[in-house]
Order: structure tokens, then C-alpha cells, then sequence
């Protein structure tokens, strides 16, 4: 009776298969539990519970999760500004738009919901390392050191890494989940040193789905 419950639930928001229901059903009720504890407020859950449902959707190559992550921003960018992290807000605002350039693109390469996935060559990399890594570099350390000197080097690295992996996203490289692996593990020990247990729970789901995330990619 459970399972069926939790399947009902997966197939409500998009997801697909026994696991991926109960995983998306216990990334749900571990971030409703942490935010109740944190005392923290709805915008919050609301932001946790939406990034929770979108990288599920994602790792399942559905272009439904484009509705839930554009949710999961916009709701990031109006807690970022209401406690004045400017940084983190441009940041955000970068991956909406490139979000708004995905939908059109999944759209045109997409069949039954599912996107048709790509894997890199030697040409792929020899653009990203000459013409994205630099742009990203320069465009994270503009960021950064305007809005937060005090952690320049690994604020800059952290954000680049980012930028890198959600253009790949857009792009639908399967490698985009090695990135966003790297980007996750350094973001748990950021929260967890700021004291914000809310995203640092939210990281570490995104962590274990970055593993889902790259098997399912690779089928």
C-alpha cells in the first residue's frame, strides 16, 4: 500500500519507477523536516522542496523539470536579495537565463517528455576549456570579488564550476554530472561552515542524485 502511495505521488510531480519515487519522496519530507527544525521560512521550503523535485526530473531526462528549477531560482533570487547576497543572486539570475535557452533547445531534441542525451568528444572539450572556462572565469571572478573579496579563490572556483556545468546542461552533455558532483561536495562543507542546515541538506541530496543523475544519463 505504501509503495503505491509513494508511486502515485512520483507519477503526480513527473517521476518514474519505484526508487525514483521514494527517492524524490524522502528528499521532499528530509528538506520539510530540516526547515521545520531550522525554524526557517516558507520561501525556503518552498525553494528546497522544488530543487528537490527538478534534479530528480532532470537525472530522468524529463523536460518538465525546466518548470520546478526555473521555481527553485526565482525563489533562491528573492532569498538571496532579501538577506543581501547580491553575489549569489547574479549567479542565479545567470543559470535562469541559460534555463529560458535550454527549455528551446530540450524542446527541439526532446521525444515523450525525454531529451535525447549527448556525450562529449575532443572538439567539445577543446571549446569548453578555450572559449567557456575563461568566459565563466572571468564572469565568477567579476562576481565575486565585487560582492565577496573574502572568499575570492574558492567563491570564484565554486561558481565557475557552475556556470560550466549548467551550460552543459543546456546542452545535454551527460558530463554535466561529474561538475555538478565537485560543485555539491564543496557547497555541503560551505553551508555546513556557514551554519545553514537547510542548504547544506539540500546539497547533499543534490550530491547523491548527481550519482542517479549520471547512470541514468549513461543508459
Amino acid at each position: 500500500m505504501v509503495n503505491s502511495i509513494i508511486n502515485k505521488f512520483g507519477k503526480y510531480i513527473g517521476v518514474e519507477g519505484t526508487f525514483a519515487s521514494w527517492f524524490v519522496t524522502i528528499g521532499i519530507l528530509t528538506q520539510l523536516i530540516t526547515c521545520y527544525i531550522t525554524n526557517d521560512t516558507a520561501l525556503a521550503v518552498c525553494s528546497g522542496v522544488a530543487g528537490v523535485i527538478s534534479v530528480v526530473l532532470c537525472s530522468q531526462k524529463k523536460y518538465a523539470f525546466y518548470f520546478w528549477s526555473i521555481l527553485q531560482l526565482i525563489t533562491i533570487m528573492i532569498i538571496s536579495y532579501q538577506t543581501d547576497l547580491y553575489g549569489k543572486l547574479l549567479e542565479n539570475a545567470f543559470y535562469l537565463i541559460t534555463l529560458f535557452v535550454g527549455m528551446s533547445i530540450w524542446k527541439e531534441n526532446t521525444t515523450d517528455d525525454k531529451t535525447q542525451v549527448r556525450t562529449m568528444d575532443w572538439i567539445d572539450y577543446v571549446i569548453f576549456g578555450c572559449l567557456f572556462l575563461p568566459f565563466a572565469t572571468i564572469l565568477s571572478y567579476s562576481i565575486v570579488s565585487h560582492y565577496n573579496p573574502d572568499q575570492i579563490t574558492l567563491d570564484t572556483i565554486t561558481t565557475t564550476i557552475g556556470m560550466l556545468a549548467q551550460i552543459m546542461l543546456v546542452l545535454r552533455f551527460r558530463e554535466q554530472w561529474v561538475l555538478w558532483f565537485v560543485l555539491d561536495v564543496l557547497c555541503i562543507v560551505l553551508w555546513a561552515k556557514d551554519g545553514n542546515w537547510c542548504l547544506m541538506v539540500q546539497y547533499i541530496f543534490w550530491t547523491i542524485n548527481c550519482v542517479y543523475g549520471y547512470f541514468c544519463w549513461k543508459k
